[in-house]
């Protein structure tokens, strides 16, 4: 009987991937969800201009459980992303009252048993009787048992029809019983000081609220109650604060299961509004939304005309620290000056580009590749020109896709391909493929067009590590850079592709200065046995670049992205490790190869599409928002004070900002007691009205960050932030 061989194995093991991505990628909600959910009106047959309420029904299995619009230390509520007929939209999701679950030290806020999610649309009025109103929407949630948890979505959908107006439309009963579980809004503002870890709250007493029995859970921020005390008619909760600063607090009080729910709200001290002779708390509605929260008290300056403070378009009236900037603003037929500074400054942004972190995978190309450069002075420059054409070749490509995309209308900016989670899975791939190179477990052969053009092996391994280097450096921006890039947007089309031609010659320009100047190469190391151990120790961080993305592509699509990813990563590595065993043997590698590329075919085709990003620490009132440009004029107008954070999931540079600076707990101190909103526009997946807003500012990459101080021009930041430069930006001149 013939044995087993490696390749054997290997065969086997992309077959099993196979099977694994075809599971993964089955959608969730063919599959049996360990939460039930299904969608229900109040009524069936309601009249044209009626408010219809519905409800999402949703039942957990023995033993799992669903979780609440807070879920506290883990976990993920529950999202619904709806699909209704021109001229209807829901109103926001209102949860009922959960319950806490202690497990491992962490606490989560959850429900154990069935319950219901409510929301209510306006049916329009012109609708004529008979008329059938569909409404459907994709769900998704996270059901956990003690000891796994599980993504799931699903489709809801139910149907109406109007009726003629003069039929009185039967009343689902069980609605009474959804509406009963939810917490009633307080009416009463109470007031909060904070300090580094403790938040202490202080409000009127609802009525049957006792200090003893009384259940505390935070709707914003991550809140704990150490202490609960009562003295006449005012509650003091003393709260122990993780994270970020909150702007206000929200939360929902009671006493227990079954016992009357507030939804509660306090102000800073300085905000919090007195009402010291108010009236006993009125009965209030529980069937309607959810009020939004009154707008604080002060200074009737405070909601004067937008038209009277400095307009968004004016952020580049800001003197920029880049000495590049104006000139590069301006129109090409302005002035030749501004060309040719957007193009030096385009050199030196790329050559800056070489020191960012994103880079620092592909230097470990570069420092191979510069090792054995060291030959001959022929061959260094060789390599050297290949190199820099690679760079200069794959800006420049990029650079006329994003140009002749916009002159077609394409709302897209710098970076636009890693928008696309296909290049994402592509890059994974490809970023594994160079892992495995460089440990060794198969061999590149080379090019023969590029080796006849350059006469050798090493300078088509150059143009392919430049181009390689500079594709991947795209998500990264550093100084003189962004401006430069959105000179792009003010320029004709050939001025433009200069600049990104000059963008690869400021990333190649390190290597192209050691291969024509061989006082520089008596530096470099000479080849030997220690290239082996280097190769095998450069393969970890592209291999972690390769995770990074899989991250990445689960941001962008879902929990389907982290399988297909970690499923072609897998592949190409088995495949190219089978490549491998028949490089060493002298066998064809057209078996592997093709079994390789089919498993990364097939997870391309069941790639599902992109999905809305959400995260916990963004909220729609607290002290970081989603940003809008309505949003951004609504906190002008108020007088508040703004920072605007343009980030994206594949923008290291904007993690790294985000990790040394913006969230940094001194930065988070000074933005609390400043009264500081973040607007967070996320550009991981693309968006237009993100890439409009860029376009305004004479940009198209990040990152970007703005700050607008009541009664000031707005402030343009560096794209290297740090501590003490946003502390300053958001002190008031004078």
């Amino acid at each position: 009987m013939r044995s087993i061989s490696h390749s054997d194995y290997l065969r086997y093991a992309l077959i099993a991937l196979v099977v694994l991505i075809m599971a993964a990628a089955t959608p969730a909600s063919a599959k049996l969800n360990r939460i039930s959910a299904t969608l229900v009106a109040e009524q069936s047959r309601p009249a044209a201009g009626d408010t219809l309420q519905l409800a999402i029904r949703m039942t957990p299995a023995p033993g799992w459980h669903g979780y609440w619009q807070n879920p506290g230390d883990s976990g993920m509520p529950p999202r619904v992303e709806w699909k209704l007929p021109d001229g209807i939209t829901a109103s926001p999701l209102q949860h009922p009252v959960p319950s806490a679950k202690t497990m491992a030290g962490f606490k989560s806020y959850v429900y154990d048993g069935s319950f219901a999610l409510l929301t209510s649309i306006k049916l329009p009025a012109s609708a004529p009787p008979g008329t059938t109103i569909p409404i459907t929407g994709e769900l998704s949630w996270l059901a956990c048992s003690s000891d796994v948890c599980v993504p799931e979505s699903t489709t809801i959908r139910t149907s109406v029809e109007i009726n003629s107006g003069r039929e009185t439309s039967a009343r689902n009963p069980a609605f009474q019983s959804y509406r009963s579980a939810l917490p009633t809004p307080y009416p009463y503002s109470g007031s909060f000081f904070s300090d580094d870890d403790n938040v202490t709250v202080t409000i009127k007493t609802p009525p049957g609220i006792a200090s003893s029995a009384v259940r505390f859970f935070p709707i914003t921020g991550q809140l704990s109650p150490t202490n609960v005390t009562q003295s006449g008619d005012t509650t003091t909760f003393h709260l122990r604060k993780r994270g970020r600063s909150v702007g206000k607090v929200e939360a929902v009080i009671d006493t227990g299961p079954g016992t009357k729910a507030y939804q509660i709200k306090a102000l800073p001290a300085r905000e919090a509004p007195v009402a010291a002779e108010a009236p006993s708390p009125a009965p209030v509605a529980t069937s309607a939304p959810l009020p939004s929260p009154a707008a604080p008290e002060g200074d009737p300056e405070a909601t004067e005309s937008l038209d009277q403070l400095p307009s968004p378009e004016y952020a580049n009236d800001v003197p920029d620290p880049n000495p590049f900037a104006m000139a590069s603003l301006l129109p090409a037929k302005a002035s030749e000056t501004g060309w040719l500074a957007a193009f030096l400054g385009a050199i030196l942004g790329g050559l800056l580009l070489n020191l960012m972190p994103c880079v620092f995978p592909i230097l470990s190309l570069k420092a191979l590749s510069l090792a054995r450069s060291g030959t001959s002075r022929q061959a260094a420059r060789i390599e050297a020109v290949a190199y820099t054409g690679g760079a200069v070749i794959s800006t420049t490509a990029l650079g006329a896709v994003l140009v002749g995309l916009q002159c077609l209308g394409a709302e897209i900016g710098w970076a636009f391909q890693l928008q696309n989670p296909y290049i994402v899975l592509a890059l994974v791939a490809l970023m594994t493929a160079i892992g495995a190179n460089l440990l060794g477990l198969f061999e590149i052969r080379s090019f023969p067009l590029l080796n006849r053009i350059t006469g050798g092996s090493a300078p088509s391994s150059a143009f392919g590590t430049g181009a390689l280097a500079a594709f991947v450096a795209t998500p990264c921006s550093g100084p003189f850079m962004g401006v430069a890039l959105g000179a792009a947007l003010f320029l004709p089309p050939l001025a433009a592709l200069s600049v990104f031609t000059g963008l690869g010659l400021g990333i190649a320009l390190p290597f192209l200065a050691i291969g024509f100047l061989p006082a520089l190469r008596r530096f470099l190391p000479k080849p030997g046995d220690w290239m082996v151990t280097l190769r095998r120790v450069l393969a970890v961080p592209m291999l972690l670049t390769a995770a990074a993305l899989i991250w990445v592509l689960s941001r962008q699509v879902g929990h389907q992205g982290l399988a297909m990813g970690l499923g072609i990563s897998l592949a190409v590595g088995i495949g190219l490790a089978w490549l491998g065993i028949t490089q060493k043997t002298a066998k064809s590698g057209f078996h592997p190869i093709l079994s390789t590329a089919m498993v990364g075919a097939l997870a391309f085709s069941l790639l599902p599409a992109p999905i809305a990003i959400a995260s916990a620490d963004v909220s729609e009132s607290g002290p970081v928002q989603t940003f809008s440009e309505k949003r951004l004029d609504e906190l002008r107008r108020a007088g508040t004070p703004v920072f605007v954070d343009f980030t994206a999931d594949w923008c290291l540079t904007c993690k790294v900002n985000e990790k040394l600076a913006i969230n940094d707990p001194s930065t988070q101190r000074v933005f609390e007691r400043a009264g500081v909103v973040t607007l967070v526009g996320d550009w991981t997946n693309g968006d237009p009205a993100i890439t409009e807003f860029l376009a305004k500012h004479g940009r198209n990459s990040i990152p970007y960050y703005l700050v607008y101080m009541p009664g000031e021009r707005p402030q343009e930041l560096p794209q290297i932030l740090t501590a003490e430069l946003l502390a300053d930006a958001v002190q008031p001149i004078g």
